[in-house]
C-alpha cells in the first residue's frame, strides 16, 4: 500500500474468500481488520456498514422473463449458471 507514491510498509494488502461464517470469524479473531459480505450480518460484535446496492442482473433466452415484474421466487426453480 502507498499514499501519494510513499510506501506505507504497516499496511498490508491480502485478498482472500471465505464463506459468511469464515469471515466474520477472521473479523473476530483479528486475522482480518476488514471483510465484504453480501447480505445481512446478525452478529453484535461486528461493526456494519452497508456500502453499496448489488443489482441483480437475469440473462436468458426464454422471452416470457423479459419483463419488468420479475422476482427471484418466480424463477427460483430454473436451471442456474452462476
Amino acid at each position: 500500500m502507498e499514499v501519494i507514491g510513499k510506501p506505507i510498509p504497516e499496511v498490508k494488502n491480502l485478498s482472500k474468500r471465505g464463506k459468511y461464517q469464515q469471515i466474520v470469524e477472521w473479523l473476530k479473531s483479528g486475522k482480518m481488520d476488514v471483510g465484504f459480505i453480501e447480505g445481512i450480518v446478525n452478529d453484535s460484535e461486528i461493526i456494519k456498514e452497508v456500502v453499496g446496492v448489488d443489482e441483480l442482473v437475469v440473462v436468458t433466452a426464454d422471452r416470457s422473463l423479459d419483463r419488468d415484474d420479475l422476482f427471484i421466487d418466480s424463477i427460483q426453480d430454473r436451471k442456474w449458471v452462476f
